[in-house]
């Protein structure tokens, strides 16, 4: 497997071909791996951590400090790259909030190959030992990838047909012309997302879908003109308690 590459930055080299210039090559594997407690949730004792940073003075000179540094985040165990178990652990916790500030290049570069990575058979526990990033993160890095291919993959259209404004203003999007992942196109604040169709009220005026969001699943009702199911599922009907078209009508009488 080649390096994956944006540019010229380098996201993970999932082969790490920079293993034979590494200054740890000629060290006793056991001065990077020092006994202790084994939770990384648990600072630890005065004797590992003496032992952790001894082993990162080698890391310190090492040609491809920066190389191992990016590849071994995942790594649970030992000194990578100049950091030990427990500072890793720190930056993986840390780390779906530090990827929401990544450029949108950089979240679709990994949604393509985090997809490409789990339907090749790797299970996520794998995954994120070869990456640093776990599922969570993951699956919405992929809903991310996964939309902007098909939003991407339209093929032009003889006539070009202008979205019209929402009643606040805003420009609707065009649904994809390709499926998703799951049941669904929703169209929400102007963006499209992929989404699991749960139901719908009794008149199919709203349904009801459940969205990946930055803090995980969300289930919401929508306007079904906002909603295009591409995998039809079985009907189901729901109650929408204080829907807003009939507190509207309510006022109105």
């Amino acid at each position: 497997m080649a390096p994956v590459a944006i540019g010229e930055e380098v996201l993970f080299d999932p082969t790490r071909r920079w293993v034979s210039r590494a200054s740890c090559r000629t060290v006793s594997s056991a001065r990077f791996f020092v006994d202790g407690p084994a939770f990384p949730r648990i600072p630890p004792s005065a004797a590992q951590q003496a032992g952790w940073d001894l082993a990162k003075k080698i890391c310190h000179h090492c040609p491809v400090l920066a190389e191992c540094r990016r590849d071994s985040l995942g790594e649970e165990y030992g000194v990578w790259g100049g950091l030990d178990e427990r500072e890793r652990y720190l930056i993986r916790t840390r780390l779906s909030q530090r990827a929401r500030r990544w450029p949108a290049a950089r979240r679709l570069a990994w949604g393509k190959e985090l997809l490409a990575l789990r339907d090749g058979g790797n299970t996520w526990t794998r995954i994120r030992a070869m990456t640093g990033i776990g599922d969570r993160l993951g699956e919405l890095l992929i809903d991310e990838w996964v939309t902007h291919r098909a939003l991407t993959a339209q093929p032009p259209a003889a006539v070009v047909e202008l979205p019209l404004p929402a009643p606040g203003g805003m420009i609707q999007p065009p649904f994809p012309a390709v499926p998703g992942r799951r049941h669904a196109w929703v169209r929400r604040a102007g963006r499209i997302t992929d989404a699991h169709y749960r139901g719908q009220t009794e008149d199919g005026a709203w349904i009801s879908v459940q969205l990946r969001t930055g803090k995980g699943n969300s289930i919401q009702f929508v306007r079904s003109e906002d909603v295009q199911i591409y995998h039809p599922q079985p009907v189901v009907i729901v109650t929408y308690i204080g829907r807003p078209d009939r507190e509207q009508q309510s006022q109105a009488g």
